[in-house]
């Protein structure tokens, strides 16, 4: 875990404490903690501080917002915290919406 949270600290450190590249950091010690070591409760803190960047650094519908939501929704369903992993759920769909109602305007072909 330290190594983990070295490795975040020098992100920090370079590029400042609200850049994208640290909420990807962040939510790739969330996945890490999950898939190598089933813990959710850790993996939980890391995920929330990455949603939390990314809602202040990227635009409302890029992506990575969804991407985190969804992984909220996840460890929140395998918590059996239903209720929680629903809104989670229902907050990504918002974005996923979003993104393909933006992608299919008329605009979009000119880019």
């Amino acid at each position: 875990m330290k190594c983990f949270e070295s490795a975040i600290n020098l992100r920090r450190d370079a590029l400042g404490d609200e850049h994208p590249s640290v909420a990807d950091m962040l939510f790739k010690v969330g996945v890490i903690l999950i898939s190598k070591r089933g813990l959710y409760r850790n993996a939980l803190k890391f995920h929330n501080l990455a949603l939390q960047i990314r809602l202040i650094a990227l635009k409302d519908d890029d992506p990575a917002i969804s991407e985190s939501y969804k992984a909220l929704g996840s460890i929140s369903y395998e918590r059996a915290e239903f209720s929680k992993a629903k809104s989670f759920y229902r907050q990504a769909f918002v974005v996923d919406e979003k993104i393909i109602n933006e992608s299919s305007t008329p605009d979009a072909e000119l880019n």
